[in-house]
Formats: structure tokens, C-alpha cells, sequence
């Protein structure tokens, strides 16, 4: 009897343990002033603040470009993210795979595959970065940047082309703290990094 006793407070602890270094999800989708939909496929959650997307620049001619910053449970990865998410409508394909964002004096260079549909000669190109334990400083300097702006670079097979987003800090910062006091850095993020790869480079 007392052995039975001392595996069931075992597994009780366990439990609670397991409960704490987890992510609050349940606590993300209560959130007021967001919105809470499946993406696309079906399978992921997303929860975005209202507000968005806000705006950025890019040196095409007639182009515009969208940003996102929001969370995305992804059920397959067993983890949360905070996503950031650029979306290119322009009339020239750029065939990007390489995007730098820039935060004060470092430059975050991701290797990105965007998403591309075409439809009456316009393409839309989506560029989606989950932040993994590399990344996810990004998103912290931007929350504790005095500026509203970052400098973006896209390279590909045509060249390069520079432009901006605008993520206002405030904004930044409510949806990075928000995310560590649900336990976002209490999950394992590495295992991403080969999925969202970085090279962070200082400037000299």
C-alpha cells in the first residue's frame, strides 16, 4: 500500500513538473486582443494581436510589403513559436533564399524558402521565420530598440534588393515578454535550428 502511495505522488510530481517547464497555450488563446485561427493546412494555431499587419519598403517598382509578428503552436514540432512573417506582393519575382534583417549593429541572415503563388502576372512571396534559441534574441532587441525600423536585405538568383519593416517596440515588447512568461524559452528551440536556420554577424 505505501509503495502504491509513493508512485502515485511520484507521478503527481512528475506531472506538475512536466506541466511547469511546458508552454501555457492554453493561457496564449485567452489572451485578449487577439485573434485565435488555424493557418492554411489546418493544423497549426495561430494567435495574432489586432493591429496588424504593419507596413514596410522595398525597392520594387509598384511593390508592397506586409509584416506579422505573432505566435504559432505547430502541433508536429511539439512546440510554440514566435513568428515573424514578411509578406512581398510585387510584379517581379525576386527568387529569394537568403534574408537579412538588421537590429542596431547586428545583422540576422536567414536561409528562407519563401512561399510563392502567382496569379494575373503579380506574385505573392511569404517569408515565415520561426524563432528558435538563435533567433529569438532577434525579437528580444527589437522589443528594447529605441527605433520603430529595421533595414532588410533579400538576395537571390536576381540580385539583391533592400528595403525596411516597421515593428513598432512596444508592440514587439508585449508579444516577446508575453511569450517568456508563458514559458517560451522553457521549451527546446534547437531542435529547429536546422528547420529556421540564422548566421548573426556583428558589425565592426
Amino acid at each position: 500500500m505505501k509503495r502504491a502511495i509513493l508512485l502515485a505522488l511520484c507521478l503527481v510530481l512528475w506531472c506538475s513538473c512536466t506541466l511547469a517547464e511546458g508552454f501555457d497555450q492554453a493561457g496564449l488563446e485567452r489572451l485578449e486582443g487577439c485573434m485565435v485561427f488555424r493557418d492554411a493546412y489546418g493544423m497549426n494555431t495561430i494567435v495574432r494581436p489586432e493591429g496588424q499587419p504593419y507596413q514596410g519598403t522595398i525597392d520594387l517598382e509598384d511593390a508592397e510589403l506586409e509584416v506579422y509578428l505573432d505566435y504559432i503552436q505547430m502541433p508536429d514540432e511539439d512546440a510554440t513559436f514566435l513568428r515573424l512573417m514578411l509578406c512581398l506582393t510585387t510584379w517581379e519575382f525576386t527568387g529569394t533564399r537568403q534574408l537579412t534583417i538588421t537590429v542596431g549593429e547586428t545583422d540576422y541572415v536567414f536561409s528562407v524558402t519563401p512561399e510563392v503563388t502567382e496569379y494575373d502576372l503579380t506574385y505573392f512571396e511569404d517569408y515565415v521565420i520561426c524563432m528558435t534559441d538563435e533567433s529569438l534574441p532577434m525579437i528580444k532587441a527589437m522589443a528594447r530598440s529605441t527605433q520603430d525600423t529595421f533595414g532588410i536585405k533579400l538576395t537571390g538568383e536576381w540580385g539583391e534588393r533592400h528595403g525596411t519593416i516597421i515593428l513598432p517596440a512596444e508592440a514587439a515588447a508585449e508579444l516577446y515578454d508575453t511569450y517568456i512568461n508563458l514559458g517560451g524559452n522553457r521549451q527546446d528551440l534547437s531542435f529547429c535550428r536546422d528547420t529556421w536556420p540564422v548566421m548573426i554577424m556583428k558589425h565592426e
